[in-house]
């Protein structure tokens, strides 16, 4: 029976590397430290296979990307150092056996052929979330197999979920694995750094080592989104999947070294698996579940429709009909609608129509909502599981007016229309950082595929929005 013999959490800065760094090396003095501990450690440790999840891997919005190439190497190329090279035999039997445990349990994962990553502009190398921490593991120790793990844009419970395939995988193996999560923490720590400032970049740094020290992996789990988009990170998902492997026991961090020499924040620390306990998971989904019946008794008509329609086609694959207890003034009236979908902040979907296209309101939110939970091409589609997490917003919209200057528009008030070079973009009114005009037509040119700079029709529209922002 194999066993996860090791958990750590590193960073990846490339400055680290003394051929990148040169000088620099000594402003993260501590985060260099902290890996030589831990590279000694696994070297002690003499672990038969790594397993390394990274941010920076080949990434897909609906799989898992795990490589069962026999050989996979990576160099700094990227960083001018393509003398820096690291390769790698996998354990391609391991890579495939966690590929399989997901996917038995609805996570897509798996290997890729050579011609399909090339239609993505990606292949089989390594990236340097990889390679800047096995390049210190390997000063100390280098008898292992490596197996590489990508994240995806699939939700935070499905990276937990891949964590528990892992373990699962492991168990039915004979490997000594230790498992890395590569990341670091907020990109935003100082106003001269790389990315500059933001307020929620401290914020989501202090409450991520908080809450791996309490060992709250439900909390973690529900973490707000909105703030990890804000701190501008890219581990979260990584420790997800980390945690994943501890699920039914809890756990202890240790934290070795947290700095941000550069403005980005860069955590080392250890994991360590304790007694059993109650699921996480379960922990996770009753806190949905509270705040699901919390938000449903105070949401609209509209947004209970729109849930409700959503769920009904996820369980039967059909679309349905509008409730018998459907107010008048939805079944009386048309007009274009639109759908929205979040989970905990993330936008999962939006889908809508300027006009009516059905015969009445409710049916044009029915039709909307299961568009937006399963069409919109942006994102993977919702599945069954992530209903208890969304929020909904659904905008019903006035007449579309033709108008003659930007200066007939207002972000806040109007929703905008473009349209030039056979192409129409929408964006709606009110939305978070849309404060301008001029970013407004900028982002609707966008979704359209309309170059910034051409000319375009202008159309303006109000609505009537239940929910929040959108």
């Amino acid at each position: 029976m194999g066993t996860i013999i090791g958990r750590y959490i590193l960073p990846h800065p490339p400055v680290l590397i003394p051929e990148i760094g040169k000088k620099q090396i000594k402003e993260a003095k501590k985060t260099a430290e902290a890996f030589a501990s831990v590279a000694r450690e696994i070297a002690e440790k003499k672990p038969d296979t790594i397993i390394i999840i990274s941010p920076h891997a080949q990434f897909f919005r609906d799989y898992f990307f795990i490589s069962d190439q026999p050989r996979i190497s990576g160099d700094m190329s990227q960083f001018g150092k393509k003398n820096i090279l690291l390769g790698f035999d996998n354990h391609v039997a391991l890579a495939r056996a966690i590929a399989e445990n997901a996917k038995a349990n609805g996570i897509p994962a798996g290997s890729m052929e050579h011609k399909i990553l090339l239609r993505q502009n990606m292949d089989y190398d390594l990236d340097h979330g990889i390679i800047v921490p096995m390049y210190f593991i390997c000063h100390f120790y280098q008898d292992f197999r490596l197996v590489p793990v990508a994240l995806s844009g699939r939700s935070n419970t499905d990276h937990y979920r891949l964590g528990m395939a892992i373990t699962e995988a492991v168990q039915h193996s004979d490997c000594r694995v230790v498992l890395i999560a590569s990341g670091d923490l907020s990109h935003k720590l100082k106003e001269d750094g790389p990315y500059g400032f933001a307020p929620q970049g401290p914020e989501f740094d202090d409450l991520v080592e908080t809450l791996l020290i309490q060992g709250d992996a439900a909390s973690l789990l529900n973490f707000d989104n909105h703030l990890a988009e804000k701190a501008a990170q890219c581990g979260l998902y990584a420790f997800d999947i980390l945690l994943g492997t501890l699920e039914g026991y809890n756990f202890t961090t240790e934290v070795l070294s947290h700095e941000g020499p550069f403005g980005v924040g860069y955590m080392v620390a250890k994991i360590r698996e304790k007694e059993k306990a109650p699921s996480a998971l379960a922990r996770y989904n009753e806190i949905c579940e509270a705040n699901l019946s919390h938000s449903v008794e105070r949401e609209s008509f509209p947004q209970k429709l729109a849930r409700q329609a959503l769920r009904y086609y996820l369980e039967t694959g059909k679309e349905m009909e509008p409730p018998q207890d459907t107010p008048k003034e939805w079944l009386e009236h048309r007009g274009g609608t639109f759908v929205c979908f979040k989970n905990r902040g993330d936008l999962r979907g939006c889908i809508g129509t300027l006009r009516a296209t059905h015969p009445n309101l409710a049916e044009e939110i029915i039709s909307n909502a299961v568009s937006a939970g399963t069409k919109d091409h942006r994102f993977p589609s919702i599945h069954r599981g992530e209903l208890a997490e969304l929020s909904v917003t659904v905008d019903v919209l006035g007449p579309i007016e033709d108008i003659d200057s930007e200066q007939a528009l207002d972000p806040h008030r109007y929703g905008v229309v473009v349209s030039g070079g056979g192409k129409r973009g929408v964006l709606l009114p009110n939305l978070e950082d849309i404060d301008t005009v001029e970013m407004q037509i900028r982002v609707a040119k966008h979704k359209a595929g309309i170059n910034r700079f051409r000319p375009v029709k202008l159309q303006r529209f109000e609505v009537t929005r239940y929910g929040e922002e959108v």
